[in-house]
């Protein structure tokens, strides 16, 4: 999946080479599925500007309660990126 693919945010999950993100929109956290083959993760806004960078994956939820409302990217191993909604 590239940034330019259309990726609708009004999808309550996202399921992309086995992996799972839910809930989108999110509030506080997001739940990662099959987190076996997530090594990093990243949350960047629109413009690129980096909030989250977790190298070691030890749970299957990452907080975001500390991001304000808006459209954000997790990046999923450098390879993978997902648009999500904030409330």
């Amino acid at each position: 999946m590239n940034p330019t693919d259309s990726v609708d945010p009004n999808d309550s999950l996202y399921l992309y080479d086995e992996i799972l993100i839910y809930p989108n929109p999110i509030n506080d956290y997001i739940y990662l599925g099959n987190i076996d083959s997530v090594k990093s993760i990243r949350v960047v806004d629109l413009l690129g500007k980096e909030f989250i960078n977790i190298k070691e994956i030890n749970s299957n939820q990452v907080n975001l309660s500390n991001l304000s409302i808006g459209a954000y990217f997790i990046i999923i191993n450098e390879e993978k990126i997902f648009k999500i909604l904030k409330e």
